[in-house]
């Protein structure tokens, strides 16, 4: 009789050990996918406006073309006044990756076509900006690092 009570105990440790095991397996899982969603829709990448550019070749010739360097530092210049229908170049200087994504972080839906995604050191991005208005930006790496563009 204490033989088969004691069997009982020892099963239902084990049971009630498989059962915490499985449930602390499910929560990371869970809390990971969690996380890489949240992580997956902070940013909307390119748009059919977006071109990226390498050092070897240069951006497309264009009447209107500003160039903006990224550098360690951020953006040079920082502010710039183009008109409708200007190409901005965004060239990469910094000596790492880059991400020009739009303003405000948490939306980054203000001017889509301004989100261009990563980009490596040497190489360059560009956007048309086709209407009128203010539009900010940052390096999405290094937020600290911002710009606008007003377009008349």
């Amino acid at each position: 009789m204490e033989n088969t009570g004691r069997r009982k105990l020892i099963f239902d440790i084990l049971i009630f050990c498989i059962l915490a095991v499985m449930a602390i397996i499910g929560y990371l899982l869970f809390s990971q996918k969690k996380l890489a969603s949240r992580n997956q829709t902070s940013v909307v990448f390119p748009s059919s406006e977006t071109k990226v550019t390498s050092k070897s070749s240069p951006a497309p010739k264009f009447s209107n073309k500003q160039e903006i360097s990224v550098g360690k530092q951020g953006f040079n210049p920082a502010v710039i006044k183009i008109k409708v229908g200007t190409l901005v170049n965004w060239v990469n200087q910094s000596g790492q990756e880059a991400a020009i994504v739009s303003n405000p972080p948490s939306t980054h839906d203000a001017y889509p076509a301004l989100n261009l995604g990563r980009f490596p050191d040497g190489s360059g991005v560009s956007v048309i900006f086709d209407g009128a208005g203010t539009y900010g930006y940052y390096n999405y790496l290094h937020p600290e690092q911002t710009g606008t563009i007003v377009v008349e």
